[in-house]
C-alpha cells in the first residue's frame, strides 16, 4: 500500500483520449501502469477534470513526495491545430496543478525519450514497445502506457536511483539525460 512517506516518480504521457500514467514507489520498489481514458462525448473541460481528478487520486498526499516526468509536446506529429491546442491546454492545467501543490516536474522531448529507450531519436511506437519488453520484459496494452513506462525508466536514471528495474545505463541513455539536464555538450 502506498502511503504518505511513499516517494513516488511518475511518468505521464497526456493525451486526451488515453493519458499513460506509470507510478514507480521507491519505497516498495515497484511500478504500477494504467490508461486514463476520457470519451470525446465529454467536453474538453469534462476531459481535462478526468485527467487531473485521476493524477490528484495518484498523488494525493500533503507533502509533496512525487516528481513526475512528462513526455513534451510532437509538434510535428498533429494534423489539426486544434488538437495540438486542447493538448497545450491540457498539459498547461496539469503542469499548473502540480505547481500549486509544490510538485516537481521534468518536461522530457518526444525524440529525447525515443533515443532514451531505443538508441534512436525517431522511433515508432511500435520500436518503443519492443524495446522496453526487450530492456524490461514487460509488455503494455498501447503505447500511452508504454511511453509512460519509459518516461519513469528515464526518472529512475535521471535521478540515479537504485532499483530492481534499474539496470546499467548506455551512452545513448546517459546523453539523453545530460540533454535534459541542459548539460549535453553538442560539439562534443
Amino acid at each position: 500500500m502506498i502511503t504518505e512517506d511513499t516517494q513516488l516518480i511518475i511518468g505521464l504521457d497526456l493525451s486526451l483520449t488515453s493519458t499513460g500514467v506509470s507510478v514507480y514507489s521507491i519505497s516498495e520498489d515497484t511500478i504500477i501502469t494504467e490508461s486514463i481514458k476520457t470519451s470525446n462525448k465529454n467536453s474538453y473541460m469534462q476531459r481535462y477534470r478526468i485527467i487531473l481528478d485521476r493524477i490528484t487520486e495518484i498523488d494525493h498526499f500533503i507533502v509533496p513526495s512525487a516528481i513526475y516526468f512528462i513526455e513534451g509536446y510532437s509538434f510535428g506529429s498533429f494534423g489539426k491545430s486544434s488538437s495540438m491546442s486542447n493538448l497545450i491546454e491540457l498539459g498547461g492545467i496539469i503542469k499548473y496543478d502540480l505547481t500549486n501543490r509544490e510538485r516537481s516536474y521534468i518536461d522530457v522531448p518526444p525524440t529525447v525519450l525515443k533515443k532514451f529507450v531505443t538508441g534512436k531519436g525517431n522511433a515508432k511506437k511500435e520500436d518503443i514497445k519492443l524495446a522496453l519488453y526487450k530492456k524490461y520484459h514487460k509488455e503494455f496494452k498501447n503505447s500511452d502506457e508504454a511511453d509512460a513506462y519509459a518516461l519513469t525508466m528515464f526518472g529512475l536514471k535521471y535521478l540515479a536511483l537504485t532499483s530492481n528495474f534499474n539496470n546499467n545505463t548506455t551512452a545513448a541513455e546517459k546523453e539523453c539525460i545530460l540533454k535534459v539536464r541542459g548539460t549535453y555538450d553538442t560539439q562534443a
